[in-house]
């Protein structure tokens, strides 16, 4: 597997699209584009200024206050304790089950959630005093230059955008 850097200067893989360098494009804020290496930016920028992975972070950080013990951004660790089978599952286009993938870039592509955790997590941003009513609601409205289509983080479906969620391309 490539080190985050070398997968943010050329990366070997790509979800979708022919695989090219990460550059800024654009004044940040100043527009909407769908960018998983949007998130191995975020993710580089926390483990350079924290000395740690980025697993470590989200894990002391996010999962442990939730009561999330066995989800992980590091596959290989939840395979280690035995814990994949547990996890909820990835599908091809065909709705065939696939097996779960390795990214360097894993901010934007790695969560892997047990069903049960999956339900902390969404609970979280229910009620989460650090989020906020005005984070919080911005999640769940149509951001400026997206068409319609993205809140916060979450992506809007139906004919009124009140279903939320995110695909992940799996």
């Amino acid at each position: 597997m490539q080190s985050l850097p070398d997968y943010l200067t050329f990366p070997m893989h790509t979800n979708m699209g022919t695989p090219h360098a990460t550059v800024v494009s654009a004044r940040p804020g100043s527009g909407f584009a769908y960018s998983t290496m949007g998130y191995a930016v975020v993710q580089l920028a926390i483990e350079d200024a924290l000395g740690i992975p980025f697993n470590t972070f989200m894990t002391d950080s996010i999962f442990a206050p939730l009561g999330i013990t066995h989800s992980s951004y590091d596959v290989v660790e939840i395979m280690a304790r035995g814990d994949a089978e547990d996890l909820v599952a990835n599908y091809d286009n065909e709705l065939v089950p696939e097996s779960h993938k390795k990214y360097a870039g894993k901010a934007g592509a790695s969560l892997k959630l047990t069903a049960s955790e999956f339900g902390k997590l969404i609970s979280s941003f229910v009620s989460n005093p650090l989020a906020g009513d005005s984070a919080l609601s911005q999640m769940f409205e149509a951001q400026p230059g997206t068409y319609g289509s993205w809140g916060i983080g979450l992506e809007l479906f139906g004919e009124h955008r009140t279903i939320v969620g995110h695909s992940g391309g799996a």
